[in-house]
């Protein structure tokens, strides 16, 4: 990491920054260590009285929504650590809504962001409901800037967000066995995917990989999504707040960062072979904070081989007659 000294408006500003082959110069998102970050920081410091619509203040709305994040993470962190190597994995389902709940949370942050948006907008006119739709009418530029650099990482979560609302989504779970003896688990949106009640992932939400259908580690599913939500936050940041520059000593304690972070960091960069290719995020911790690079690419374990896939799922009796005809990910790489 490099760290760079700017002069912006005649003052010079720090900034944490690392030099990539591909992406040349990049920025990082600075975590006080007090969990303060700039976007919490600058919505406090707005006036009540400077909010033009009959909304609630836009930090306890992020407020409401980050530590709804971190209860459904801490929750999830800790089914994950409990249940790794149970054989009948998640019999009750209860591991299943951990999940459904952390993803609907991460959805609900990116549409509470467009509230927070029409918050810091002086714009007067005919009221919507809908945050999303008032954005695109009255403040297109801001909303176009942040769409354009988020929703290519909330496509996804919005796609299983929708299908637990609306599908009839399940989760199973498989684990990646290598020449090691060092397994790497994770789990998988199942759903009816051919003829005879054919059980499978999703195809709206896990890409073919050399023939095979995909999962989710869990190692790739924390620090991908985490890495997601302060990449989020320092967007909406930029969007609203461009020439607001803090200085260190401003920034708010802010407990649920530290929370995101410490969870993060539990999880090794050991992920599922399709997973190397998709990002992360990189924590780099200095004297007075942690530094975050998200969307970040990790090198891949070439040390890993694959020698088995075991799949963990729930079978049902559907009229009589038994669902356990399943298709398992990664299956092609084992038995082509």
């Amino acid at each position: 990491m490099v760290y760079l000294s700017i002069k912006r408006n005649k003052k010079r500003v720090n900034l944490q920054a690392r030099y990539d082959q591909n992406r040349g110069l990049v920025l990082m998102v600075k975590v006080l260590k007090n969990g303060g970050i700039s976007l919490h920081t600058n919505l406090s410091n707005i006036k009540i009285t400077d909010i033009k619509h009959k909304i609630r203040h836009p930090v306890e709305s992020l407020e409401i929504k980050l530590k709804k994040i971190v209860t459904a993470l801490n929750a999830l962190d800790e089914a994950f650590e409990s249940n790794e190597n149970d054989t009948i994995f998640d019999h009750d389902g209860s591991v299943e809504k951990r999940i459904f709940d952390y993803v609907q949370s991460l959805d609900e942050l990116y549409d509470i962001s467009f509230l927070v948006m029409k918050a810091v907008n002086e714009t007067i006119s005919n009221d919507n409901n809908n945050a999303i739709l008032w954005c695109k009418e009255n403040c297109k530029d801001k909303y176009s800037n942040f769409k354009g650099a988020v929703d290519r990482y909330h496509k996804t979560i919005r796609i299983i967000s929708n299908k637990i609302k609306h599908d009839s989504l399940k989760v199973d779970f498989v684990t990646l066995v290598g020449n090691k003896d060092n397994p790497i688990s994770g789990f998988y949106f199942s759903n009816i995917i051919g003829k005879n009640n054919l059980n499978g992932s999703d195809s709206d939400i896990h890409e073919v990989y050399e023939g095979s259908s995909t999962a989710f580690s869990y190692n790739h599913f924390i620090k991908s999504t985490v890495g997601f939500v302060f990449y989020m936050l320092d967007k909406l940041n930029s969007t609203l707040f461009k020439e607001m520059k803090l200085k260190n000593d401003d920034l708010l304690t802010l407990s649920e960062s530290l929370s995101l972070i410490s969870v993060a960091e539990k999880y090794k960069p050991h992920f599922f072979p399709d997973e190397y290719s998709r990002y992360v995020l990189s924590i780099v911790e200095s004297k007075k904070s942690f530094n975050i690079d998200f969307p970040y690419k990790q090198g891949e374990n070439k040390s890993f081989v694959l020698t088995n896939v075991q799949s963990s799922f729930r079978i049902n009796n559907i009229g009589g007659t038994s669902s356990g005809h399943n298709q398992i990910p990664y299956h092609k790489l084992i038995w082509p």
